[in-house]
């Protein structure tokens, strides 16, 4: 269900909507000129999930509905997953997983370059349960500098990408799989699964790129990593046993590829 308040319709209007549709499970909030500051009393168990889409960059922002004192901490007990489809100031971001990541077991969000560490630091401390994170990026979306790189999260255990354009050049398909295969592993020590959720970015490897995807998936399984497209269907044929749990020894004495010396794309 999407809504949409314009105009100086105040937050009232989502506690009514929510209030009368008990039995929702995902929900993309409004945005709103004048939030109001009055708290609901309520709990909405149904919600399982927010999708915040695209705004205009003249409006107020979705997640700031949500960091107000009208949607306090424990009012969507059973919130799981959050979306963030378009680049957020950092300050939102970060009150509104303060307020909702506790019970976060994924998010998917827009990288702006300059979400690499503060990124990293306000997952690892709001969201203590998240095991899945899918990242929407240009080619240089996602820069880790040299000494610059955040703590691994040993939790994650799926990490999805998708490049924002769907037509790659060559030099642009090998630097985003190297930075994949140099990252991932080093960031999430005990991932399993790397997630390629756009079907036409498939495509376009496996009709443009066959001989670098091919050599991409067989790097992955070489290191027990399976990938697999948005529906979760596998793409390659992991070595490693399911229940076998990932060795940071096996991942290390793996051939990843070289990083650059000053900056490293995902």
């Amino acid at each position: 269900m999407v809504t949409e308040a314009k105009g100086g319709i105040r937050t009232r209007m989502p506690l009514n909507f929510l209030a009368s549709h008990r039995s929702l499970r995902l929900y993309t909030p409004p945005r709103f000129e004048n939030p109001t500051q009055e708290g609901s009393q309520d709990i909405w168990a149904s919600i399982q999930e927010l999708i915040f889409p695209c705004l205009p960059s003249s409006s107020s922002s979705a997640i700031e509905t949500f960091i107000t004192p009208e949607f306090p901490a424990g009012i969507f007990p059973n919130l799981h997953t959050a979306v963030f489809l378009h680049d957020e100031s950092l300050l939102a971001f970060d009150s509104f997983l303060a307020t909702h990541g506790k019970s976060l077991r994924t998010i998917h969000v827009q990288v702006d370059r300059c979400f690499t560490r503060r990124l990293f630091e306000t997952l690892t401390k709001c969201c203590p349960v998240l095991h899945e994170i899918l990242y929407s990026i240009d080619l240089m979306g996602l820069i880790v500098n040299d000494g610059d790189r955040p703590d691994s999260m040993p939790g994650v255990t799926t990490v999805g990408f998708q490049p924002v354009s769907h037509q790659l050049t060559k030099f642009e398909r090998k630097e985003f799989f190297d930075g994949i295969l140099f990252w991932t592993p080093k960031l999430f020590p005990n991932v399993r699964t790397i997630r390629i959720f756009s079907e036409a970015i498939i495509l376009h490897f496996q009709r443009c790129h066959t001989k670098g995807f091919d050599n991409f998936l067989e790097s992955c399984s070489s290191l027990g990593i399976r990938v697999e497209d948005h529906f979760r269907e596998p793409l390659n044929t992991p070595r490693l046993l399911e229940d076998k749990p990932m060795d940071s020894a096996f991942l290390d004495s793996q051939i990843i590829p070289e990083c650059p010396h000053h900056s490293h794309p995902l």
